[in-house]
């Protein structure tokens, strides 16, 4: 156990506060963390740069077949430019500053809707800032709720109480979820944070300076991780 970023999945679990690992227990509701390392996928198997799914497919098709097959799983975290929405997303660089080529890696915990999403990347939280500052497209109610604040160096994107849902709203700009859901976001140069919650974005950003315990710190997390490395994993369920 311990602090560092020997590996992708090591560094992935410093982003999530060790919290998360019994905060629902009360509710008897199965935790699971999902973990992915696109980067190690793509280097591998000499996948090029793209900026969406469609370009990613056509890279594909042109590889073996047993490169599609090996593709892993893209979750449910929809705020990295994967899942089952992908090829409706709206998280392209003209509505959030960055796009679905730009993750090198996720991990996804907590159980709906208390669902959150770290991930590994390359951001511009001055891009994400212009995107976000262009709101011709954004439902009347989205521009009411928006607002920013600072919390140790990083921008929190909020836009009021993430948990609402507007199913009229779904997939639509800037980062609506299927459900409508407007949740808080934050990039800095290599993270990004999303979660319901402000209180909850704070907690992980904590966990990713070091300054509250993350699930890197507790023993059997980081056993895992290590193994998942150990055996080139790109994708897990724990």
């Amino acid at each position: 156990s311990g602090r560092g970023t020997s590996n992708t999945f090591i560094e992935l679990l410093n982003l999530v506060p060790a919290e998360a690992a019994s905060a629902e227990a009360g509710n008897n509701a199965p935790l699971y963390f999902t973990l992915i390392d696109y980067a190690a996928y793509y280097k591998e198997n000499g996948i090029a740069k793209f900026n969406t799914i469609e370009e990613l497919i056509n890279q594909l098709e042109d590889k073996p077949r047993e490169i599609m097959l090996n593709l892993p799983g893209t979750g449910d975290s929809f705020i990295t430019g994967y899942g089952p929405y992908a090829q409706n997303t709206t998280i392209t660089d003209k509505y959030v500053g960055y796009n679905v080529g730009d993750i090198d890696a996720e991990i996804l915990f907590g159980t709906p809707p208390r669902e959150s999403t770290a991930a590994i990347g390359r951001f511009d939280p001055e891009a994400t800032k212009n995107a976000l500052s262009n709101q011709d497209e954004w439902p009347s109610e989205i521009k009411a709720r928006y607002e920013t604040m600072e919390y140790d160096g990083v921008t929190i994107h909020s836009w009021g109480d993430g948990y609402q849902t507007n199913l009229t709203d779904g997939l639509t700009p800037p980062h609506l979820d299927v459900l409508g859901r407007a949740r808080p976001l934050a990039v800095t140069d290599r993270y990004l944070f999303y979660a319901p919650s402000v209180s909850a974005m704070q907690v992980m950003i904590d966990a990713s300076q070091d300054k509250t315990d993350s699930l890197a710190d507790l023993p059997e997390f980081a056993t895992i991780a290590d193994g998942l490395s150990d055996l080139r994993v790109y994708q897990a369920m724990v």
